[in-house]
């Protein structure tokens, strides 16, 4: 049996993280609530370093969602705190994120959140699209729901003016 050594994984982690790696497909749904009526995938993102990795994605709301959202407002999120994939999130809450200091933001429960709504990965301008752009809009506007989870890593939000959810991670 061969034997590997230091220099050898060394060089094959190297190829590796060149190479990069991208998630399972329907990633962009996971952390999402189950009960949350997901349509299409508008458009998704991932970019990464050695220790670092953001992605984003924007799905649409199936018919009827959005309008159910806005007449039932925060109280249709009553309920929702686990995604698909177990993720255990935070409460929901108005749109936008409070920044006690004017830099850093806070959820509602005035912990720390590192994840920001943007509309791409780093200089990658694929997500540029109406729907993604008024769904950020929407955000910073007030005119969206959100979640947090993984310590502030992790960000959900709806915007049903714009009928999107997005996800986005930095972490």
């Amino acid at each position: 049996m061969a034997r590997l050594s230091y220099s050898s994984v060394s060089v094959f982690s190297l190829c590796l993280l060149l190479a990069g790696c991208s998630l399972p497909a329907g990633w962009e749904r996971e952390p999402f609530p189950e009960e949350l009526p997901l349509g299409r995938v508008i458009g998704s993102c991932q970019s990464g370093g050695l220790r670092e990795g953001i992605v984003v994605a924007f799905v649409e709301l199936r018919p009827g969602a959005a309008a159910e959202i806005e007449k039932r407002g925060l109280a249709y999120f009553d309920g929702l705190v686990v995604g698909r994939n177990t993720t255990t999130l935070q409460p929901w809450a108005k749109s936008p994120l409070e920044k006690p200091d004017g830099i850093n933001a806070v959820d509602s429960t005035g912990a720390p959140v590192y994840a920001w709504p943007m509309a791409g990965c780093g200089d990658r301008a694929d997500l540029d699209n109406p729907a993604s752009l008024k769904a950020v809009s929407d955000f910073d506007e007030g005119n969206a729901f959100y979640t947090t989870f993984n310590h502030g890593e992790g960000l959900l939000i709806i915007a049903p003016r714009a009928n999107v959810a997005g996800y986005f991670y930095f972490g």
